[in-house]
């Protein structure tokens, strides 16, 4: 019986590796869940941390940053899908949450602690942060005409929040006497599913997240295709693309400016002094004053971004090897009020994809995506009922710098069926 059970499998698996595609389904019905986080900044990589005795050199910091601002880029995923496949027809349901964070600071703030200013001079810094999150659901359709593959997927989106690249300035002013001022302003605009002013106003509250799933009626709409080729028995070529049909809403509006003060006199004399009799501390800071931050439900239209690119997979060798190649352009919230053409960026991946004996494989991939570069490890263990994909690799939003451990990612998947 077992050695039955064990030649089905592998039958199975061989027949599904017959079926050379660009995405081939490796089951019939599928379900599976992902899970991943991301992390990159172009300051620092993990070496530089990673010693016996840490020194942080800002000049150091400064002149390997090369004269570019500092980045800091987030992300966070984690999605849920069903699929029922047979021979290239089928159709699934799946839901997605993401979000990504992207931070700038200008070069100014670390050529300051490399360098120091002027004394009696102002200088300032600047930053930007933009933020986006969504929840969506949707239903993936695949059929074939003739040698053609077609994926049809329609996506309902709920956008939680969004920011566009506000900028925030800091400036800061040094005395003779030791004496350092810094005064902070921020314009901001975010836009999100829930009401921030209790959070925001006097007296302080608890935001009231009871009636976010009323923001279900707000979503939108956009529709997503794949189409694929076979042109030759070790090349199949495809195109992709998500185009936005009806935008998203986010109803609840804060903006406005918030600013706060710190100073800081004779920090070196208290720091040197007798901790049992030294004064308190030398410098004074304020929180945020909020007073500026107004609300209003004027609402703002979010798409999730726009994507076109054509892709391949190539098999030199034969099915248990394949290279996929893939390069697109992509836009961030395309029609609504902030884009621009700053808002439009390109895309590209390619990967190695290694399986042996129907059961492990091995992955290798980099790619240019939401911004960030990075380079992934990928295992893979299928036994066909069920499989186990682990990812973990480098990011950061400088190419050389993704090389250097300055950021990591990491993926886990579980998917079973048969």
């Amino acid at each position: 019986m077992k050695r039955l059970l064990c030649t089905l499998t592998i039958c199975c698996i061989s027949l599904a590796s017959l079926f050379a595609e660009i995405y081939p389904s490796k089951r019939f019905v599928e379900v599976g869940l992902d899970f991943g986080v991301a992390a990159g900044q172009n300051a620092f990589g993990l070496k530089d941390v990673l010693v016996k005795d840490l020194v942080i050199d800002f000049n150091k910091l400064y002149e390997g940053m090369g004269g570019s601002d500092f980045k800091l880029n987030l992300g966070f995923n984690q999605g849920y899908h069903f699929n029922v496949i047979v021979n290239g027809f089928g159709a699934g349901i799946t839901e997605n949450l993401e979000l990504h964070t992207n931070l700038s600071i200008d070069n100014a703030l670390f050529r300051l602690l490399a360098e120091g200013n002027e004394l009696n001079e102002s200088e300032t810094i600047g930053t930007t942060l933009s933020f986006e999150s969504f929840l969506s659901s949707s239903i993936p359709v695949h059929f074939k005409i003739g040698k053609l593959g077609i994926m049809v997927e329609p996506t309902y989106f709920i956008p939680l929040a969004y920011m566009p690249s506000p900028r925030m300035e800091a400036t800061y002013t040094t005395s003779a006497d030791g004496k350092l001022t810094l005064d902070a302003k921020a314009n901001f605009d975010l836009y999100t599913a829930f009401d921030l002013s209790p959070l925001l106003s006097e007296p302080k509250g608890e935001i009231d997240f009871t009636k976010l799933p009323e923001e279900a009626k707000n979503g939108g709409f956009d529709l997503s295709a794949r189409v694929e080729y076979p042109l030759f028995d070790f090349l199949d070529i495809g195109g992709y693309a998500t185009i936005p049909i009806y935008p998203g809403k986010l109803h609840y509006h804060a903006y406005g400016t918030a600013t706060f003060d710190f100073t800081m006199d004779g920090f070196l004399d208290w720091w040197t002094s007798d901790p049992d009799t030294r004064a308190e501390k030398p410098y004074e800071f304020n929180e945020p004053d909020w007073s500026g931050v107004m609300f209003d439900e004027e609402g703002f239209n979010v798409n999730r971004p726009l994507r076109l690119g054509v892709e391949a997979a190539w098999r030199p060798v034969g099915n248990w090897f394949v290279v996929h190649p893939k390069l697109g352009v992509a836009a961030k919230n395309p029609f609504g009020k902030d884009f621009s053409i700053h808002s439009l960026y390109p895309e590209y991946s390619i990967s190695a994809d290694m399986t042996f004996v129907y059961v492990f494989g091995l992955n290798l991939t980099t790619a240019y995506e939401n911004h960030v570069f990075s380079h992934n490890l990928g295992l893979r263990l299928n036994t066909r009922v069920f499989e186990l994909d682990l990812n973990i690799g480098t990011s950061n939003s400088d190419f050389l710098r993704s090389f250097s451990l300055g950021g990591v990612e990491a993926q886990v998947g579980v998917k079973m069926g048969f």
